[in-house]
Formats: structure tokens, C-alpha cells, sequence
């Protein structure tokens, strides 16, 4: 099985920083970075399940801040040193990185990855797409652009997963607190 997979670093990166706090408050401990090759893989799982397999490769496309050095709160984080052209083979198949530095004299970055959406679906061998975008910023261009081309399989990561005809939607939460490492176990005892 062949993914593409754009993520928007800003947007993921707040969701994730907010988890952390939240839970580092009910848990009563400070909570490491997330596992950025854990969170993927797990993402790919919720997303895929069982289709994904050690022979699967994945392309993930990093959109982030002209000025960002990094894809904090995550390890590995810096974009230029440990991402951009680098990958990791796991269970869920081989995993390659592409940091794409939104240059602000090229446009937004909503620009950017709407129109590289765009110009991915158009393309056969597109065939799955997993997004982790800010549907509140720009989820109405996604939307429109995901219409045009319903032959796709798309899935989105969010946290509002409400049913669209366009896409699948899974929750972005379960993912993340694996690679922050919080297990429900954890989770349950500590609201006992």
C-alpha cells in the first residue's frame, strides 16, 4: 500500500502541546515529547489498519512556518538536521520525510498545501491520502477540493470527526497520546 500524507506541523504541533498539558495535570507528571515515528505509525494504523504492512511506504510532506526549525513537541523535531530527505522503516512499512518550508513570498500556507493537495489528487497513483490540517482555518477549500475529486481514498486526522462525503475522518487524540506515550490504563487510574 502507497500513502501520502500532509500535515500541517503548526496545527498538529498546538494539539499536541495541549494533550501534553492536560494530561501532564491529570496525570500529576511532566510528559515527554511525542515519538514522531510512533505517532505516524499509529496514525497510519487508525487510518489503514491491517492494509498497512512492512512493505508499505508512505511519503509525508512536513508543511511548516518559513522560520521553523523545528516540529515541536516532537523527536525527532529538527526539520533541516532530522527530517527533510530521512526515513524509518517500522511495522507499518518504510516512512519518508519532506519538510516544506512555506515561504511567505509564495504564498499562505494554506495556499501551499491546498494547492499541493490539488495537484496530488489529480495524479492516479494518489490513490490514499491521510491529512492532518486545520479543517477551522481552511477546511472549506479542502473540502471543495476534495469533492472535485471523490474517486480518492482520503482520511482526515482531527479532533471533529463528524461524517463527510468526502472523506474519512479519524480522531487525531488516540495517535497522539500513544506517542506521548499515555496509555488508557494510565488514563483510567488516574480518574479513579
Amino acid at each position: 500500500m502507497k500513502v501520502t500524507f500532509l500535515i500541517d506541523c503548526e496545527y498538529v504541533g498546538q494539539i499536541c502541546d495541549k494533550l501534553r498539558r492536560d494530561f501532564a495535570h491529570l496525570l500529576q507528571r511532566p510528559i515527554d515529547q511525542a515519538d514522531l515515528p510512533l505517532w505516524i505509525e499509529c496514525a497510519l494504523r487508525d487510518a489503514y489498519g491491517e492494509t498497512m504492512n512492512p512493505e508499505s511506504e508512505t511519503q509525508v510532506y512536513l508543511f511548516h512556518q518559513f522560520d521553523a526549525q523545528g516540529f515541536a513537541p516532537f523527536v525527532p523535531a529538527s526539520y533541516t538536521d532530522e527530517l527533510d530527505g530521512k526515513a524509518f522503516r517500522g511495522s507499518a512499512g518504510e516512512v519518508m520525510f519532506a519538510a516544506c518550508a512555506v515561504d511567505p513570498k509564495l504564498g499562505t500556507k494554506e495556499t501551499i498545501l491546498c494547492e499541493t493537495l490539488q495537484t496530488l489528487l489529480q495524479h492516479d497513483d494518489a490513490a490514499n491520502v491521510l491529512l492532518a490540517v486545520d479543517m477551522n482555518a481552511y477546511g472549506k477549500r479542502i473540502k471543495s477540493i476534495l469533492a472535485e475529486q471523490a474517486s480518492q481514498s482520503v482520511t482526515l486526522l482531527s479532533l471533529d470527526t463528524r461524517v463527510s462525503q468526502a472523506f474519512r475522518t479519524e480522531q487525531i487524540g488516540f495517535s497522539l497520546l500513544a506517542a506521548l506515550h499515555i496509555s488508557s490504563e494510565e488514563i483510567a487510574q488516574a480518574s479513579t
